[in-house]
């Protein structure tokens, strides 16, 4: 059983590492750096590399990208797709990023069918407009993935074994939702979307932590199905009603919401919680921006 502690008493932590150190293992070929020299003294510190390249039209990966020792992570501009194959990344890629700030891309691109990296094991930036198919990721981990209107992502996503941590955008029924209870993932965000109760939502036997964000949902009745999940996190869900029904699931230990509107804001909160069992309640009302966190 995992122990929760309360945040701090910041109510808008700031994330990451802003460290020199952190700094100057970034690399944005193209910007920053020439689009084929880093200096030779940096190709060791080097473990996070950013593809800008000047010409939009140019395919051709920088041979320097073969030299960098701890390369972990790449990010590519969206176009590059059909033009991706295992031998242009070195082996010690772990992360494929798809898209640039601002970059356009409305024209569908699509991965070669032949292509099978199996190094990677985090992918972010598929979906929607870039094609996305389990047979060229098998062993992946991580995955962020935007859900197109057919929702067919779904059905590529259940034939990833390995898959373990999960964002799916704009998802937009909750029977979509319900295709992850054939999978092995421990972690699910949902980002944006139309999702409006978890009423009928099944239960996914291995997912232990759940993140709501800018979503329509409304009802939280239902969460409850989720019979192993012990830490849940809302934000930005506006049409939120009532948070009651989370304390009536018997596996949640630790709640977290804020920016969720102030239709759910309830002065017996603390009480309610108290009595379903959790030990420390923060509630603290401000109108659409009401923080709450509770931990059994």
């Amino acid at each position: 059983m995992r122990n929760f502690t309360m945040r701090n008493a910041d109510r808008w932590p700031m994330h990451g590492d802003v460290s020199e150190d952190i700094l100057n293992k970034k690399a944005f070929l193209g910007r920053e750096l020439k689009w084929n020299c880093i200096p030779e003294y940096q190709k060791d510190k080097v473990d996070f590399i950013e593809l800008i390249p000047d010409n939009l039209e140019d395919i051709n990966f920088p041979d320097i990208i073969q030299t960098l020792p701890n390369l972990k992570k790449i990010t590519i501009p969206t176009y590059l797709v059909p033009e991706m194959k295992t031998n242009l990344i070195p082996a010690n890629v772990e992360t494929i990023i798809v898209g640039l700030l601002g970059e356009n891309k409305k024209k569908r691109v699509n991965w070669i069918s032949s292509e099978i990296f199996y190094n990677i094991t985090e992918l972010q930036g598929v979906g929607g407009n870039v094609g996305f198919s389990h047979h060229n990721f098998p062993n992946l981990t991580n995955l962020h993935v935007n859900i197109n209107k057919d929702e067919s992502e779904f059905n590529e996503i259940i034939f990833l074994p390995k898959l373990q941590s999960l964002i799916v955008e704009n998802p937009l029924t909750i029977n979509s939702i319900n295709e992850l209870s054939q999978t092995n993932i421990e972690y699910l965000m949902i980002l944006s979307g139309k999702l409006q109760s978890f009423k009928d939502v099944s239960n996914i036997d291995k997912l232990s932590k759940l993140e709501v964000r800018f979503c329509t949902v409304n009802d939280l009745n239902g969460i409850q199905n989720l019979s192993h999940v012990e830490d849940v996190e809302f934000y930005g869900c506006t049409k939120i009603i009532d948070i009651k029904p989370i304390a009536c699931s018997s596996s949640i230990k630790r709640i977290h919401i804020i920016g969720c509107g102030a239709k759910w804001n309830d002065p017996t909160l603390p009480d309610y919680f108290m009595s379903k069992g959790f030990t420390q309640v923060r509630y603290e009302p401000d109108c659409s921006n009401s923080l709450f966190e509770a931990i059994k």
